[in-house]
């Protein structure tokens, strides 16, 4: 079957960005588990949101990645329909093994959705922090946040005025 998304693939993304419609099953070593049902759902037909996963480091804090969130959640914003509703981003985790979940989860703070770029730096900034707490002495160590990424979804219009009947996460407890 034909995968499906929404939305065309950004023309550039920054170092690392992976497009989520363009997961597939062979991601899973890099992305993990969920990278297989995912692309799974997708090769059976289920639309997949526009979505992008940003990472979060694998060289640590000096990897750029807040920089490169706030570049990802304001090319977002920018790249949307003039005559469309106001664009709105949900940013959430992505881990790619249970070991940086089990680290990090618990700390992945529940951030409002970013409607504007004052919304995307803010949201980038409290994740940093939040993720530096969680590292401890380990921040600003290479690979300290390997397998950890923001999922960045731009939501679409429907039922309840929320991401309807595109898949963004196939996560067993909280996925689409």
């Amino acid at each position: 079957m034909m995968r499906q998304s929404q939305a065309a693939p950004p023309d550039a993304l920054p170092m690392g960005v992976r497009w989520l419609p363009f997961v597939r099953e062979s991601d899973a070593g890099a992305l993990g588990d969920e990278a297989t049902w995912l692309a799974r759902l997708a090769d059976a037909g289920v639309p997949i949101a526009p979505a992008w996963l940003v990472p979060c480091g694998r060289d640590g804090r000096d990897d750029g990645w807040v920089e490169r969130l706030t570049s990802v959640l304001t090319a977002a914003l920018d790249g949307s329909s003039p005559a469309g509703p106001a664009p709105r981003l949900r940013v959430a985790p992505w881990f790619a093994s249970r070991a940086a979940q089990s680290r990090f989860g618990r700390d992945f703070p529940q951030l409002p959705e970013v409607v504007d770029a004052e919304g995307a730096a803010e949201a980038a900034r409290a994740l940093s922090r939040s993720l530096g707490r969680s590292l401890g002495t380990l921040d600003g160590r290479p690979g300290a946040l390997e397998g950890v990424y923001v999922r960045v979804v731009q939501l679409a219009a429907g039922a309840n005025d929320a991401s309807f009947g595109l898949a963004a996460s196939a996560e067993p407890r909280d996925g689409d």
